[in-house]
C-alpha cells in the first residue's frame, strides 16, 4: 500500500493529491491512514496535498492532513504562496474555521511572505484589500501584532483597506484629517478611527496614540522570525 499512495502521475500527483482534488473525503483518510510517515511532495506546479485541501476550502481533508503530518503547512506552494494565503485568497465558505485551525496547528503562518523579493505581502494584507472582516478578525485572534507588519510599500492592513476603498463595507470612518505626518508612509494621518468588530482592534494603536503605528523595518525578514516561533 506504501508503495501506491507514494507512485505519481505525469504531473506529480499522487493518490492524495487526486484525492483531495476530486474532494473524496474517506479516500483521503485511507491514504493518511496508510501512509502517515510520509511528507508527500509537491507536484510539478508544486501544489501538496494540504496546499490543495486550503485552495478549494476542503475543510474536512486539511484537518486530517494537519492531525497526521509534522511539517505540512510550511511548503510554498504556486506563486510562493502557503496554504494560509491560498485560503484568504480564494474565500471558500468556511474559510474562517480553515484559517482558525492552520493557526491553531502553526500560527506563525502568519507572518509568511508571499511575492517576489521586491513585491511582496502577508495574509492579512491580503484580507483587508478585500475587506473580509471575519478573516481579520480570525488572524487578529491569533498574532494580534500583525495589524502593524508592512509590505513592500511600506504599508500596514489599515493603509491597505483605505487605499482600497473600503470605508462603506468594514464601517470605517475617518475624522479630523489632519495634515500629512512624517511618520507616515503614504502622506496620511487618521487621528481618530472608528471601527466596528475585527476593524476596531485593527485600528487600536491609531485611535488611541493619534497616529501611525510605528513601522517595523524587520519586516522583510518574518520568514526568519517565523521559524522561531
Amino acid at each position: 500500500m506504501e508503495k501506491i499512495t507514494r507512485m505519481t502521475d505525469v504531473s506529480g500527483d499522487t493518490a492524495l493529491h487526486k484525492a483531495v482534488r476530486s474532494q473524496h473525503l474517506d479516500v483521503v483518510k485511507l491514504l493518511v491512514k496508510e501512509d502517515s510517515e510520509f511528507e508527500f511532495l509537491p507536484n510539478h506546479v508544486q501544489e501538496k496535498p494540504l496546499y490543495l485541501a486550503a485552495e478549494s476550502g476542503f475543510h474536512d481533508a486539511l484537518i486530517n492532513i494537519l492531525e497526521s503530518y509534522k511539517k505540512p503547512a510550511y511548503a510554498v506552494g504556486p506563486s510562493n504562496r502557503t496554504p494560509l494565503h491560498a485560503a484568504v485568497i480564494h474565500e471558500h465558505k468556511g474559510l474562517e474555521d480553515i484559517v482558525s485551525d492552520m493557526l491553531w496547528w502553526k500560527k506563525s503562518l502568519v507572518y509568511l511572505l508571499v511575492g517576489s523579493e521586491n513585491d511582496w505581502t502577508i495574509a492579512i494584507h491580503i484580507a483587508a484589500s478585500k475587506g473580509d472582516l471575519n478573516i481579520i478578525n480570525e488572524l487578529l485572534n491569533h498574532c494580534p501584532d500583525c495589524r502593524d507588519l508592512l509590505n513592500s510599500n511600506n504599508q500596514n492592513a489599515l493603509h491597505i483597506a483605505l487605499l482600497n476603498n473600503l470605508d462603506e463595507n468594514m464601517a470605517l470612518k475617518r475624522k479630523n484629517h489632519l495634515a500629512p505626518q512624517p511618520e507616515d508612509p503614504l502622506g496620511e494621518h487618521v487621528s481618530y478611527v472608528d471601527f466596528t468588530t475585527a476593524f476596531t482592534t485593527l485600528a487600536q494603536s491609531v485611535a488611541a496614540q493619534n497616529k501611525w503605528p510605528p513601522v517595523i523595518p524587520a519586516n522583510p525578514v518574518a520568514n526568519s522570525t517565523a521559524a522561531s516561533i
